[in-house]
């Protein structure tokens, strides 16, 4: 993965010229690692578990976006990641995910999200870890909502996935965007401001319902990614000038390092709210 890869080649220098470089700050993955830091505070905050059962608490997220549409280079960064994909070994002693499962709270089928929201959680959660705070395990789905929709999905999923693996499907993939996409990619996304997403967060401690969080915001691709990318720089340098005053972050001195980390006890929550991204905690 290109993110990680970076990470591993840059990381150490970064960290040695003193230098902050924050990764990943548009939709993906700004509200999935902002998101699961809130809740877990809130968990804590309000002492509803001990920190003894901290190890058992997972976090799911899961993304519906309404009326989606989607730009033509978005599709094309799509086609290779699919072709490129490697399916992640999992560690004997931990349990593997379901492909989908039925959200109660949702009243809809959902299937794990195959995007970069939970590799960059958990590099979150090692970071956080290596400053001796509390980590929570994390899946992310995708709404799909009912079974007719769920079956189309995985024929879908299953046509394209196997076309990128070849440079013919790749092309005919790419040249005919719109006919493989349904008409949702276009060359420039019009009618945008019908299009909103909504990520749902709940937290669990053995098949407890702990507590949830909603992060609502305009169209994910453009508006909601300009707004993150924009306030996390702004951020950014606000903590750079109150690094003393942050505990997590007086022995980084630099590196790579995710939005959830960096910006967890920051304005940033305060700044996406300010530009229509709304955080509900119930």
């Amino acid at each position: 993965m290109f993110v990680n890869l970076i990470r591993d080649k840059f990381n150490e220098e970064a960290r040695r010229n003193f230098i902050y470089i924050v990764n990943c700050c548009g939709f993906d993955s700004v509200p999935a690692d902002l998101g699961t830091e809130i809740l877990k505070e809130e968990i804590f905050k309000e002492e509803i578990l001990k920190e003894s059962a901290c190890k058992n608490i997972k976090i799911e997220s899961t993304i519906s976006v309404k009326n989606p549409v989607c730009n033509k280079t978005t599709w094309i960064s799509l086609i290779h990641s699919l072709g490129n994909y490697v399916k992640p070994v999992c560690s004997s002693n931990k349990k593997r995910e379901k492909e989908y499962n039925w959200s109660e709270d949702l009243k809809a089928y959902r299937v794990i999200f195959r995007g970069i929201d939970h590799s960059v959680v958990k590099n979150t959660q090692k970071l956080v870890k290596e400053c001796g705070g509390i980590t929570v395990d994390y899946v992310a789905y995708l709404e799909i909502g009912n079974k007719y929709k769920l079956f189309i999905y995985f024929i879908y999923i299953l046509i394209i996935r196997f076309l990128s693996k070849f440079s013919l499907g790749k092309n005919l993939l790419i040249r005919f965007y719109r006919f493989f996409s349904f008409g949702l990619v276009v060359d420039k996304p019009e009618n945008i401001e019908n299009t909103s997403f909504t990520m749902t967060f709940s937290a669990k401690s053995e098949d407890k319902n702990l507590k949830r969080l909603k992060i609502i915001g305009p169209d994910p691709a453009l508006n909601t990614t300009g707004i993150c990318a924009s306030q996390c720089a702004l951020s950014l340098l606000e903590l750079i000038n109150e690094q003393e005053r942050r505990p997590h972050l007086k022995n980084i001195v630099g590196g790579i390092v995710t939005p959830g980390f960096i910006f967890k006890d920051s304005n940033l929550v305060t700044r996406l709210k300010s530009k229509g991204i709304k955080f509900e905690i119930n």
